[in-house]
């Protein structure tokens, strides 16, 4: 590994770090807000706000928009991602991806029986059950589409598609999030709550994902996803 390239790993890992502790201090000021009981007003004016654009063609597009966060899609994009990537020999990647999503999904139902939140009742378009706080839905799409974002930043070649893969990533969790909050069965903190508990969950799991990747790469010599490494299994 040259200089510049353990310029760019050192940069790489402040920042993670850094989103981590972020995440960490937004998700326990979150908290804070909502056990002091300090954060309704922000919630109820975000909600009427977005509301006040209630229509039926906008309610049909956010119920579709909010499949793309549910339990049947996540459960399908992860056995159809992973089994592709396993198909493709990325063993680790269709590991990383697999377990990610599916353990943060578990993590999200962890923090809903320790927060047991209600859900708002100000004018609800689709009936969900469970709590509200963190929404599940917005933090599966953070995790999967994030985890999906990162293996295209690794695996495609071309600049302008990992670009394109990330706006599109980043586009997907905002809206997912922001349907939660038009249909009424989330609260903006809900969201916000979702996105920090994913983001802490997703760096969290490419800092596992990186030490088995370091330890892989001791013990073959290589980087454990250099093209070489990969064609020829050694």
């Amino acid at each position: 590994m040259n200089q510049r390239e353990k310029n760019r790993s050192a940069a790489y890992f402040v920042t993670i770090t850094f989103l981590f502790l972020f995440s960490c201090w937004a998700f326990i000021e979150i908290v804070d807000q909502l056990k002091r009981h300090k954060i309704e007003h922000f919630d109820t004016a975000i909600i009427t706000f977005v509301q006040s654009w209630i229509s039926p063609d906008l309610t049909a597009v956010m119920k579709a928009i909010t499949f793309f966060g549910s339990a049947q899609w996540i459960t399908t994009s992860v056995v159809i991602v992973s089994l592709l990537l396993w198909l493709k020999k990325e063993w680790l990647y269709a590991l990383f991806f697999a377990l990610t999503v599916s353990l943060g999904t578990e993590f999200n139902h962890l923090l809903k029986q320790i927060f047991e939140r209600k859900r708002p009742d100000i004018q609800p378009l689709i009936h969900e059950k469970g709590f509200s706080f963190p929404s599940g839905h917005s933090m599966a799409s953070f995790v999967m589409y994030g985890a999906l974002a990162y293996l295209l930043f690794e695996l495609l070649e071309h600049r302008h598609a990992k670009r394109f893969g990330a706006v599109m990533a980043c586009l997907f969790i905002l809206l997912i999030g922001t349907s939660r909050i038009y249909l009424g069965v989330h609260y903006p903190s809900d969201v916000i709550g979702g996105y920090a508990a994913a983001a802490i969950w997703l760096i969290f799991s490419l800092l596992i994902f990186h030490l088995v990747e370091f330890i892989l790469k001791k013990k073959c010599h290589k980087r454990p996803f250099d093209r070489e490494w990969r064609k020829n299994g050694t």
